[in-house]
């Protein structure tokens, strides 16, 4: 496999991982993977739109947020260079030039996410006039006069309780990391966030390092089996809306049956009220 498809592999669980970071915001953020920005085959892994700006992003990792949010996302083992910047930094142009409604660079951030720290990237950085501050662990924010607003997210340095599910694409994650987002997993109710997990789980067991845990997958079959009983309650829950919402509308077409027989009843007794009324008229006249 080229390195171009095998990175093209890692970007759905990618995109899946922070729409699971966000889901709190799930209604102030637009989630775009893959995003073309003109004839060329030129992509943005992920945008995230921001709705309104008044909205209140909760994750840490949307601190940086402004409008348009272009996310660069590095398979284990890929570069994160001066390049990689100069190709976002030309992607932001061409967003701007091609897909905003503003020509403010201002409302446009660059995230760059990878699995290890880009030691040389952020040197160039401080080199080049640019501030960084390590605002969290493993969160670096990268400033610069008249410049967008940018941050590097390490996956195998952030919070692995506060960031579950980036963590998971870090092929250092361990069972502690496995268990949070299990737990997390249990109290989901959403369809899409449960499609996401299972896409997370499954980039996690194709790059684990952990032998332990690559033991543990394959005696345990697919990664649904995991949490066999968590998705098979949701699946139930799901089945069981699905057939109350069946029911519901077969009563609801049943009740317009019958009102639409009540109806033509009325008319027929409004026609034979008529009928005698015009014969009764006849009579005294």
């Amino acid at each position: 496999m080229d390195k171009e498809k095998q990175n093209n592999q890692f970007h759905p669980p990618a995109c899946a991982a922070l729409e699971l970071e966000f889901r709190e915001n799930r209604d102030d953020l637009e989630f775009t993977p893959e995003l073309q920005l003109n004839k060329l085959p030129n992509r943005v892994d992920v945008v995230v739109v921001k709705k309104s700006a008044d909205a209140v992003i909760k994750s840490g990792l949307g601190a940086i947020f402004r409008k348009y949010n272009l996310w660069e996302y590095k398979s284990p083992g890929a570069s994160l260079n001066v390049k990689t910047y100069f190709k976002m930094t030309g992607y932001a142009g061409l967003y701007l030039a091609n897909l905003a409604d503003t020509d403010d660079i201002s409302e446009i951030t660059l995230s760059f996410m990878r699995d290890t720290k880009p030691v040389k990237l952020l040197k160039w950085f401080d080199e080049h006039a640019f501030t960084t501050d390590n605002y969290q662990p493993g969160i670096y924010h990268i400033k610069r006069s008249r410049h967008c607003n940018m941050q590097i997210i390490v996956t195998s340095e952030v919070d692995a309780y506060t960031y579950q599910w980036v963590t998971m694409l870090s092929p250092k994650a361990n069972e502690e990391a496995l268990k949070t987002v299990g737990i997390s997993l249990k109290n989901m109710d959403d369809t899409r966030d449960l499609q996401n997990a299972e896409t997370v789980f499954d980039l996690f067991f194709s790059i684990c390092s952990n032998e332990q845990l690559i033991k543990e997958k394959k005696t345990m079959g697919i990664t649904r089996d995991m949490f066999k009983e968590e998705f098979e309650s949701r699946d139930r829950t799901i089945a069981t809306q699905a057939k109350q919402l069946k029911e519901q509308g077969a009563e609801i077409k049943k009740r317009d049956a019958t009102i639409k027989q009540q109806g033509a009843q009325i008319l027929d007794l409004q026609a034979q009220i008529d009928s005698l009324r015009l014969a009764l008229n006849a009579k005294q006249g």
